[in-house]
């Protein structure tokens, strides 16, 4: 077992407070080659991930911290990954100020990856229907972005309403926003599920893939945010928790 192994570790706790006044650099403007170049040195620490090319996930990160408005915010904000697997997303939120924690099962490369980011997330995995865990936050410390990218998710339209409606009731502060990812095929091949949810209650729109290379990829992914989560509040009693 490789010595940088994640499973020791403690999950991250969310901090309440803003960063220190130096470390403070919300609302900076997004900058691919210093967010690589901090990725890249993070997971220099440890000798077994000096084989591994990020920079695409670097550039998917960035699209969706972007398109979530983190990397565009002006004061530092409380994020939740709901799928961090390697823990750029966590990684890079942090990098432009904000306090960020991920949850994923993931496997043990991304999880050593993600220790090198110095990202321990709470070790869980989504699933239909099954509340989130309580430890990700203390009861007075609400998230301003929960955010997603999800390449295998087939869940029905009661399923989505559920997550979202768990995560309005018991995770989200009263202005948050929620931001998840699919390919394109998810909900193409899904059209009564996230698509039919977004389209009522929130906004779709296509994301252009880019390769390493970057030329642009023939695949692409689809963004569905929820800006007004009251929808989602109108009845908490038998989520409250």
């Amino acid at each position: 077992m490789s010595r940088h192994s994640t499973h020791s570790a403690k999950p991250d706790t969310l901090v309440c407070t803003l960063p220190e006044p130096w470390l403070y650099r919300a609302g900076r403007r997004g900058d691919a080659i210093t967010d690589l170049r901090y990725v890249e040195t993070r997971l220099r620490t440890n000798p077994s991930l000096h084989h591994i090319q990020v920079a695409d996930s670097v550039r998917s990160a960035e699209t969706l911290l972007s398109h979530a408005g983190i990397t565009r915010s002006s004061r530092a904000l409380r994020v939740l990954d709901l799928t961090s697997s390697d823990g750029i997303r966590v990684a890079l939120a942090r990098f432009h100020g904000h306090h960020a924690v991920g949850m994923d099962a993931a496997d043990r490369l991304r999880q050593n990856i993600s220790a090198a980011l110095g990202v321990h997330p709470l070790r869980y995995a989504l699933a239909a229907r099954t509340p989130l865990p309580s430890a990700l936050r203390p009861r007075q410390c609400r998230f301003d972005v929960a955010l997603a990218y999800l390449p295998k998710w087939t869940f029905e339209l009661s399923d989505w309403e559920w997550l979202l409606r768990d995560l309005a009731c018991n995770h989200m502060a009263h202005n948050a926003t929620i931001h998840l990812e699919l390919p394109i095929a998810a909900i193409v091949d899904h059209p009564n599920g996230l698509k039919a949810l977004a389209t009522r209650f929130g906004h779709l729109h296509r994301i252009r893939s880019y390769a390493a290379s970057g030329r642009l990829s023939p695949a692409a992914d689809i963004h569905a945010s929820f800006t007004n989560l009251q929808p989602f509040r109108s009845d908490c009693r038998h989520l409250l928790r």
